[in-house]
């Protein structure tokens, strides 16, 4: 599954999906465009973020954080266009039917947030 071409308004703000079949998601991976090519150099890139995962099952609530499957993750500039985060251990044996991207901040870009592609990869549950 993945989600591609998203703009968030400001620099912090949180991307929901609705999975099209439950999985066990052992990680997630976010692309943004390389920096040569960009007029902003990469500044709306999401930087500090969280991924977090809701149960089968489990509506989605305003006071229900979720599963914390990624903690503080970061997006470097520098790095790869597409960079890859572990989930941790204690969750991947969990069918989850809606992850969400919690960024925090992005590379400082006042106005918006862009997130180019953003995977989920794991098992599809039975």
């Amino acid at each position: 599954m993945h989600i591609s071409d998203v703009i968030v308004p400001g620099s912090d703000g949180r991307l929901t999906v609705k999975l099209a079949r439950t999985i066990k998601v052992e990680s997630i991976s976010l692309e943004h465009a390389p920096r040569e090519v960009l007029l902003n150099k990469g500044v709306s890139a999401p930087k500090d973020f969280t991924v977090v995962g809701y149960p089968k099952g489990r509506v989605v609530r305003d006071d229900d954080p979720g599963d914390v499957l990624v903690s503080g993750g970061e997006y470097r500039l520098e790095g790869d266009v597409i960079q890859f985060f572990e989930v941790a251990e204690e969750y991947r044996q969990v069918d989850y039917g809606v992850i969400a991207l919690v960024v925090d901040s992005n590379h400082g870009e006042g106005a918006y947030t862009c997130i180019y592609r953003l995977r989920v990869h794991g098992t599809p549950s039975p």
